[in-house]
């Protein structure tokens, strides 16, 4: 948490790597197409690229092709 300049609220910044292709997010739920939504809020957030790299590769190998592992930013919970 930091202070917001000038208005006197604290702001809460989170930083996670997501797994997504084609406008939908990997969740987690399953490692096939059911497993994408269209909620950045409902997506599986991992700390590290390399995590979400080796995810990407062994579990959802048959669709890594089209998926790429992006840095998002949640501003006082709110995707960025």
């Amino acid at each position: 948490m930091k202070d917001c300049e000038g208005c006197g609220q604290q702001t809460l910044n989170e930083y996670a790597w997501v797994i997504e292709g084609d406008g939908n997010y990997w969740d987690g739920k399953y490692a096939d197409s059911r497993g994408f939504t269209r909620k950045i809020g409902d997506a599986l957030r991992f700390a590290r690229f390399e995590d979400a790299e080796t995810v990407k590769h062994w579990l959802l190998q048959a669709h890594s092709f089209a998926l790429r592992t992006v840095k998002h930013a949640w501003i006082n919970g709110e995707a960025k």
